[in-house]
């Protein structure tokens, strides 16, 4: 058992347009850092949360989705070592401008019920992906591919305009069965089937001895998610053995975790804590008064009081793991009251009183830190009202715009660039925030569309410093990517976007 130090993935997935990339031959190849596994298993492996788990679509990327996702699913790549690798898609041809993919699909994969899988399950899976009411991440590109199924093991996907950021974006779009029951029966071509589900409690999975990739058969015969009430009730179930890893224990409990024999499984931050402001109305539409928030927001409180110094402050979009992050960006977030004070003065407000949405049980590190950031406004005049919400409601209030502010945190900053502004945070004229700017959308476009990797890091530097300006989204401090496991259990992995690799998970 080991940590991974996780890489940064390149600009750029595919450096040579017009080459196929091969995979493994035959009915699977060995994917990722999977081991073998075999038909006699180790037991069931049980990984308890605190997130809730209110259904089994996969989309949107979420916490609560990480640790059973690749589980029940497999998309048509992956990632190893920072490169696309072949997954449900065992080879890819891109033209030279960059607009159009062809991928050749793997023969005689099926779904956990013995479905097919074939071009155009993938069709009908980008056509759903690129419906909005879905709310799936990275459907404003998808939309605009044309998709045509040359066979039952080839489809082409053809853009407008140049999408190099194409195959990390298919690496999140997980392949299902359209015709199943998605919310509570899915059914994935991934290594583990659906046993039972019971929302909000527990999701129970057998291993799938039928999986297509003969080499990376899951280890264990089953793989539990437990969902707790809270971190302290997770935690004490893994001391006792009645779960076997943690997934993202409070930071300030990691050592102690850590002194009790457990191994602390972690990968560099693929993103950042946030706080999300909706922009519609009031005095959150003002450019200065959001300024103001982000002036006011100690960093360095945050990451001792929030992380026990387990992260790192920042106002950059971009985490530190990122191939276009810039240290000097973070020269811009230093914590000034009286700046935020002067900004709020030029914005016509001397005394100013918001509400924060914030949640104890699926965000602790942040509500812990809003006590602090409540006084330290209120020393210019701010007024800050905080609602500890559970996990559910304040997810339902993000979606629907019923929110002044919301602590949050986002994925993918370590992969393409470009996949930064897939999600409803950042999608241009699709944000939770409200945020609506044709110089926006028209910023994420170019850098989108841009093949030339120094042109693309410098488009996307400009769009950092244009969203630092905005702050319709403030972040705070990166988000490390950490479990506990027991000293009783081994194989406990990581793909490089954070989601638990269940092929290797074994107990002892």
């Amino acid at each position: 058992m080991f940590s991974r130090r996780l890489r940064s993935l390149p600009l750029v997935a595919i450096a040579a347009t017009g080459l196929a990339l091969s995979g493994c031959s035959g009915g699977g190849g060995s994917v990722g850092a999977a081991q073998p596994g075999g038909s006699g298993g180790s037991g069931v492996f049980t990984l308890g949360q605190s997130a809730p788990i209110n259904n089994l679509i996969p989309h949107n990327f979420q916490q609560s989705n990480m640790t059973w996702d690749r589980a029940i699913y497999d998309a048509l790549v992956t990632f190893e070592d920072g490169k696309a690798k072949p997954n449900l898609a065992r080879e890819w041809t891109v033209t030279p401008d960059g607009r159009s993919y062809t991928f050749t699909l793997r023969d005689n994969v099926k779904f956990a019920d013995g479905k097919a899988f074939d071009a155009q399950v993938v069709a009908d899976n980008i056509a759903w992906a690129s419906d909005p009411k879905n709310i799936v991440s990275g459907s404003a590109v998808l939309k605009a591919a044309a998709v045509v199924v040359n066979s039952a093991t080839s489809v082409t996907l053809t853009f407008p305009t140049a999408t190099p950021q194409l195959l990390d974006l298919l690496a999140v779009v997980p392949m299902m069965d359209l015709t199943a029951d998605l919310a509570t029966k899915p059914n994935g071509t991934g290594p583990y089937k659906l046993d039972s589900f019971v929302p909000n409690s527990a999701l129970t999975l057998t291993r799938n001895d039928d999986y297509w990739n003969a080499e990376a058969k899951p280890k264990a015969s089953g793989y539990t998610v437990k969902v707790f009430s809270d971190n302290a009730s997770a935690q004490a179930a893994l001391s006792s053995g009645q779960i076997q890893a943690l997934a993202f224990p409070a930071f300030n409990q990691i050592s102690a975790l850590k002194s009790a024999g457990n191994k602390i499984v972690s990968a560099d931050a693929p993103g950042n804590f946030m706080l999300r402001v909706n922009v519609k109305a009031g005095p959150l539409a003002d450019q200065k008064v959001r300024q103001a928030l982000s002036k006011a927001i100690d960093r360095a409180a945050f990451v001792k009081v929030g992380t026990a110094d387990q992260s790192q402050a920042t106002c950059s979009a971009y985490p530190p793991g990122s191939g276009v992050y810039e240290p000097s960006a973070d020269d811009n977030c230093k914590y000034d009251l009286e700046a935020a004070k002067q900004l709020l003065t030029e914005a016509g407000y001397s005394q100013l009183t918001l509400s924060v949405d914030t949640s104890s049980v699926r965000q602790p590190e942040l509500a812990a830190y809003m006590p602090i950031l409540q006084e330290q406004l209120a020393s210019i005049g701010v007024t800050l009202k905080i609602n500890d919400l559970t996990a559910t409601v304040m997810s339902q209030n993000v979606t629907t715009s019923n929110y002044e502010l919301s602590t949050d945190w986002y994925p993918w900053g370590n992969a393409d660039p470009a996949l930064l502004f897939i999600s409803r945070t950042w999608t241009p004229d699709m944000t939770f925030q409200n945020f609506v700017d044709p110089a926006y959308t028209a910023m994420v476009s170019a850098a989108q569309g841009e093949m030339d990797p120094a042109k693309r890091k410098a488009l996307y530097s400009d769009l950092n410093e244009y969203l630092m300006e905005q702050s319709f989204v403030i972040p705070i401090a990166t988000r490390p990517y950490v479990y506990a496991v027991s000293p009783k259990a081994s194989g406990f992995e990581m793909d490089p976007l954070g989601m638990v690799d269940a092929t290797s998970l074994s107990t002892n």
